[in-house]
C-alpha cells in the first residue's frame, strides 16, 4: 500500500488509499494534515498505514454523542450500576447533555465544545434547581417563617 504527501498551504498533509467501497466501487482514501514538516508527515504516514494493515486505524464514525450514550455507554455500564443510579444517568443525559450536544458529531467533539456545554448545563440545571423543575429534585420550603 502506497501513500503520498504533499503540502497544503504552510502545512504538510497525507493521504493513501484503502479498500474500494462495497456497493459503488468507488476509490476511498483516508487523509490527515496539519503536520509542520514534510519528515512528520511522512512518519505519520507510515505508521498510518501500519495500523491500517493491522486494523488498528480508527474509522470515521457518523455516531452523534446521543447514540453513542444511548446505544452503547448506557448498556456498557448498566450492569455495574445500582438501578437507580442507572436511571439518574439516564434521565440527566435527556435532560441536560442531548439538548445541547445530542445532535454532535463524536467525530467533531472537541474538550473546548464539551467545556461550553459544561458551562451552559451547570446554568440550566441551577435555573431549574431555582425554580424546581430539575429531574429529581425537590424544592425546599421556604426560609421564612409565617
Amino acid at each position: 500500500m502506497r501513500g503520498a504527501v504533499y503540502k497544503r498551504g504552510s502545512t504538510w498533509t497525507w493521504h493513501f488509499d484503502i479498500d474500494s467501497d462495497p456497493l459503488t466501487g468507488r476509490r476511498r482514501q483516508r487523509t490527515k494534515g496539519g503536520y509542520k514538516t514534510k519528515k512528520a508527515a511522512e512518519q505519520a504516514l507510515s505508521e498510518a498505514i501500519g495500523q491500517w494493515r493491522t486494523g488498528r486505524l480508527p474509522q470515521r464514525s457518523t455516531h452523534t454523542l446521543s447514540h453513542f450514550l444511548q446505544e452503547e455507554w448506557l448498556p456498557a455500564v448498566k450492569p455495574r450500576l445500582r438501578p437507580s443510579t442507572w436511571a439518574n444517568y439516564r434521565t440527566y443525559i435527556a435532560a441536560y447533555v442531548e439538548p445541547i450536544l445530542g445532535q454532535v458529531k463524536l467525530q467533531t467533539l472537541t474538550p473546548s465544545s464539551s467545556t461550553t456545554s459544561t458551562v451552559t448545563c451547570s446554568s440550566v440545571a441551577a435555573a431549574r434547581r431555582s425554580t424546581g423543575t430539575e429531574p429529581g429534585w425537590r424544592q425546599r420550603p421556604s426560609a421564612t417563617s409565617t
